[in-house]
């Protein structure tokens, strides 16, 4: 030891204090109070526990998420291909009957405005002419 530096004093009781209660005096103090005790070897451990586990938390949390999207798009994809699938044997006649059905839908909502598209004649020329045929099979009346 050098003349005129004095080591600070660490009495036995404050040492306990210290192990016994690490928080109560802050990580930086009690560290260096407590230095090469066992208390901070296994307060030290415990940190590097708990960030290895807030790391590994994160990563399963991402790559749950990344799964997740991966099998929406995958079902969506799957929906997409049976309608359209199903969309192949469709004629005229019975899209006619489902804009039909849309439009008995917009109307017996409450609302009181509606948007009809502009092509509004050419969806219900299907309709038309189904029945511009069926007058004249039939007849002059």
């Amino acid at each position: 030891m050098m003349i005129g530096t004095r080591a600070p004093a660490r009495s036995a009781w404050r040492m306990r204090w210290v192990a016994a209660y690490p928080s109560s005096l802050g990580m930086a103090t009690s560290m260096r109070i407590s230095s090469g005790s066992p208390v901070r070897a296994s307060t030290r451990q415990a940190t590097i526990n708990v960030a290895e586990g807030d790391k590994q938390s994160a990563i399963l949390r991402a790559e749950g998420g990344r799964q997740s999207q991966i099998l929406q798009a995958e079902g969506y994809a799957n929906a997409l291909k049976t309608i359209f699938g199903a969309a192949q044997g469709i004629d005229q006649k019975t899209m006619a009957l489902q804009y039909l059905d849309a439009i008995k839908v917009l109307g017996a909502g409450e609302s009181t405005k509606w948007v009809i598209p502009m092509e509004l004649a050419e969806l219900t020329r299907p309709i038309t002419d189904a029945m511009r045929t069926t007058r004249a099979s039939e007849g002059p009346g």
